[in-house]
């Protein structure tokens, strides 16, 4: 199994791309007045939503129990946003 920090740092660095591209695709936007533009960077704005939700999850793992209202909250979160990214897609 992987150690934590290198999923940590993954995930820190997937974070950093998902808000790269939400910034270009809002720039495009501006720029072009395009519907779809404002939907891909709100899809990338909830991915990079999911992605920081689940690193807590992650990190939070070593601290909380499975079945603490806090660590499910964020997992709830991680899983909304995962689903609100698909459905801005579509």
């Amino acid at each position: 199994m992987m150690d934590t920090s290198i999923v940590l740092l993954l995930y820190f660095l997937q974070l950093i791309l998902g808000i790269v591209l939400a910034l270009v695709l809002n720039t495009f936007y501006k720029k072009y007045h395009r519907y779809y533009l404002l939907q891909w960077s709100l899809s990338w704005w909830f991915l990079s939503l999911y992605i920081t939700a689940a690193g807590l999850a992650i990190f939070m793992s070593a601290s909380y129990l499975p079945s603490h209202p806090l660590r499910i909250g964020v997992s709830v979160i991680s899983i909304l946003a995962a689903l609100l990214q698909v459905a801005y897609l579509i």
